[in-house]
């Protein structure tokens, strides 16, 4: 699988773009296949499926009773070590349905999508959190290896689980097995040094204007 995930979009309060490209080696006769595709937040539109870049129509299910590892993540790592909440109350996300003929040999799946960023009230500035669920990989026949690539807004901090290698506003990571059940990410505008003056110099009035009161 190789992953491409464009966030920045997000910087002006629009959704991000997905995009999975699924590399697929059928050793037997072609087959027919039902799948299901987890997505990682209840708001997402603009979704397309190709095989062989043939379109393939799909349709969001109604069926919610997917296994657990495939809702989105409880928690997104926080800025500052701590965690921040996330999934609680989205695990009525509805998964994408579509069918295809899987030929022998060697073919190409892709799904893209536009996925909402979620915003969480926060100071200085509110954070934006991302997921992306992996864990259906895990009921392949065979995983060959996943390549991810985030784009960030610019300069934003980061955290994000996997670990993934920062390259200026790229996030680059190879993993040879499914390191997660999802990828979650935490990112945030960058707070100006001006706010961060004012604020040092706030707290040290402090003790002036008590010893000023008494």
């Amino acid at each position: 699988e190789m992953l491409s995930i464009d966030l920045r979009p997000a910087e002006r309060g629009q959704r991000g773009i997905v995009e999975a490209v699924y590399y697929l080696q059928n050793e037997g006769p072609e087959q027919h296949l039902d799948l299901l595709f987890a997505f990682g937040s209840e708001d997402n539109a603009d979704w397309s499926i190709t095989l062989d870049d043939v379109p393939i129509t799909g349709a969001r299910t109604e069926n919610t009773d997917t296994p657990r590892a495939w809702w989105p993540p409880a928690t997104t790592p926080g800025l500052d070590g701590d965690t921040l909440s996330y999934g609680p109350g989205w695990i009525t996300v509805r998964p994408l349905a579509f069918s295809i003929v899987v030929p022998a040999g060697a073919s190409v799946l892709k799904v893209r999508y536009h996925a909402a960023v979620r915003i969480h009230l926060a100071r200085p500035a509110m954070v934006r959190q991302f997921a992306y669920v992996l864990a259906p990989a895990r009921a392949w026949a065979e995983f060959g290896g996943l390549d991810v690539t985030i784009q960030l807004p610019g300069g934003w901090p980061v955290a994000v689980t996997p670990v993934l290698e920062r390259d200026g506003d790229l996030l680059r990571g190879r993993f040879d097995a499914i390191p997660a059940n999802a990828i979650a990410l935490t990112m945030r505008p960058p707070v100006p040094e001006a706010y961060l003056t004012t604020k040092r110099v706030a707290w040290g009035l402090y003790p002036l204007v008590a010893i000023i009161g008494l």
